[in-house]
């Protein structure tokens, strides 16, 4: 099959999550089974791509390089961009993955492709009238939703990574339930192949993601002053990841005031040889997240085999059965977060049998071999229709 994906932004991005990564090893594992691949990121095209690239890249404008909210015009730069390509090229399958993709259902309806989606995040209940009322700030936040509700509406098969994201594009966009199909996330490989030998003098904990307030990072932060009181442990967190600036001054202010600069390091997004060490030193993985459609950071601290904290929110308890493959707490509190990296601490032997269950969990379930597999089956059975 000939394949075009899109996306905002690339894995390359200042910004970027798990929807260019997912898109990005989609494309890859795609691209070695036998199908031709192309995928067009709404980018600044300078960024240099990663090594492991195997399909084609084509870049569109992407105007929220200009103004955040410039973002939106994105629809037109990628509809442009993809109906270039599949006049010079048959396309059997055009898949979008947000609200770059709002139009392209008109260029694969002309060229004879069939259009689906892949909904990469939960919604809120969206009213036209409401967001009208809103300030200027939040109305242009909305504004990418609205364009990612038009997208699901118009394609013919969408996906979701969790079975709570279907319900959630379900219940609050009110997108047909029988045309959602769930195809969860997946972990790189590079994760299951990480020799773990913690450092003995003292204790690594480890959050990465990106630096949002929905992370929890504000959480974790208090539950280490909290832990760290009660603990003549030595813990150290690495947050690793990228963020807004407004976010992070947020998150280095309170590191400061709770009085753990000199345990708290921020790293900006390393390499997989770079992360491969911090990982190998760390004892506990942390992931207080409030809202996640998948929790992809999570999968990947299970497929390390290191024990890992995450919270009951949204998908998390579809990858975490507590107890028995990682632990989990309530959301936004930091007294139980902290009691829990406590008796992880003190039960570590048990924590690292749970740890194992939990990358044996992922092996099975959460590789891109099975996942592009579900793809790969799904798009045929749509062309096949």
């Amino acid at each position: 099959m000939n394949i075009c994906l899109t996306v905002n932004y690339s894995p390359w991005s200042r910004y970027y999550g798990g929807g260019q990564i997912v898109v990005h090893n989609l494309a890859r594992h795609l691209s070695e089974t036998g199908h031709k691949i192309f995928v067009v990121y709404a980018a600044y095209p300078v960024i240099k791509p990663g090594d492991d690239v195997n399909y084609q890249i084509l870049w569109a404008r992407n105007f929220g390089r200009y103004i955040p909210e410039g973002r939106v015009l994105n629809i037109f730069s990628v509809f442009r961009r993809v109906q270039k390509l599949l006049s010079q090229t048959h396309i059997d399958i055009v898949h979008g993955n947000g609200d770059e993709a709002a139009l392209l259902h008109l260029a694969a309806k002309k060229h004879g492709c069939r259009f689906v989606m892949t909904a990469h995040r939960l919604y809120p209940r969206l009213s036209l009238t409401g967001s009208l009322k809103r300030t200027r700030g939040r109305l242009y936040r909305e504004i990418p939703m609205f364009l990612q509700r038009h997208a699901y509406e118009k394609a013919e098969k969408v996906f979701t990574v969790s079975h709570y994201a279907r319900e959630n594009l379900s219940a609050n966009l009110g997108i047909s339930a029988q045309k959602i199909e769930v195809i969860y996330n997946a972990v790189n490989d590079y994760f299951f192949t990480i020799a773990r030998h913690g450092e003995q003098d003292k204790i690594n904990l480890t959050f990465w993601g990106r630096l949002a307030p929905g992370k929890g990072i504000d959480t974790l932060l208090r539950a280490l002053a909290i832990a760290g009181k009660k603990s003549q442990k030595e813990m150290c967190l690495s947050i690793i990841g990228e963020g807004l600036n407004k976010h992070k001054v947020e998150f280095w202010r309170l590191t400061k005031i709770l009085g753990l600069s000199d345990r708290v390091s921020f790293i900006p997004r390393l390499s997989h040889n770079e992360m491969s060490k911090i990982l190998a030193k760390t004892h506990l993985c942390l992931f207080p997240t409030q809202s996640e459609s998948f929790g992809l950071t999570v999968a990947e601290a299970l497929a390390a085999g290191i024990p890992t904290i995450s919270t009951t929110a949204t998908s998390i308890p579809e990858i975490i059965t507590h107890g028995e493959t990682g632990i989990l707490v309530t959301p936004n509190d930091p007294e139980v977060l902290a009691e829990q990296i406590l008796y992880a601490l003190d039960n570590y032997p048990e924590m690292e049998r749970i740890a194992q269950a939990g990358k044996h969990r992922v092996a099975s379930e959460f590789t891109w071999d099975k996942v592009a597999a579900k793809y790969s089956l799904a798009y045929e059975r749509l062309l096949r229709n």
